[in-house]
């Protein structure tokens, strides 16, 4: 029997807390690109979870749950812990030097995308016939995210004209979910191997 994913409700929990407390309170949280610099490191994490109008929050917030509850019910607990730990800081640093000339930044697409990709090499690897399908939302990602950084679709999630979507977040999330669940194959991979000794 497989666990209820409660892991899975932090995110939208931490992001419906945040939608609700005033403006201020939400700019101390977004991503900054100096106010990092200048130390304020909290932003690094709750740059992932606060949002600019309820309706991104909910976009962002159901799709994030939906995926971390997903992998959760699928891999445990353990990848998502270390995937809610970890790919904030990482994603936030990525930004940092991949886009340079990003200010601001609020939102959970970033780690949306993360989850999608881990979800989808769990998915690839549990059974042949979901790899078709999954070959095919890879493709409408990719071009997806290819539209928005040539400027041939300046927003292709249906937000407002005021959020301006930051693919360099989308596509770094993609690549630090496989690479998640790749990590996470070879450590099982690791334990499965017969222990080994010396005489």
């Amino acid at each position: 029997m497989r666990r209820l994913p409660l892991l899975a409700l932090a995110l939208p929990a931490i992001g419906i807390a945040l939608a609700l407390v005033p403006e201020p309170l939400r700019l101390a949280m977004e991503y900054d690109h100096d106010a990092l610099a200048a130390g304020e490191w909290w932003r690094a994490w709750s740059g992932h979870v606060v949002h600019f109008s309820a309706r991104h929050a909910g976009v962002d917030l159901i799709a994030a749950f939906a995926l971390a509850a997903a992998i959760e019910m699928r891999s445990g607990r353990r990848l998502l812990a270390a995937m809610l730990l970890c790919l904030p800081p990482l994603l936030s640093l990525s930004l940092n030097f991949g886009a340079p000339g990003l200010a601001t930044y609020r939102g959970a697409s970033g780690l949306c995308a993360a989850f999608g990709a881990a979800l989808g090499l769990l998915l690839w690897q549990e059974s042949a016939a979901t790899r078709a399908p999954l070959i095919a939302l890879a493709g409408i990602f990719a071009l997806k995210t290819l539209c928005e950084a040539t400027g041939f679709v300046a927003n292709a999630s249906g937000l407002s004209g005021a959020v301006r979507v930051v693919w360099q977040a989308h596509a770094f999330g993609a690549v630090f979910g496989l690479g998640a669940s790749v990590l996470r194959f070879r450590c099982i991979d690791r334990a499965s191997l017969p222990a080994t000794r010396a005489a």
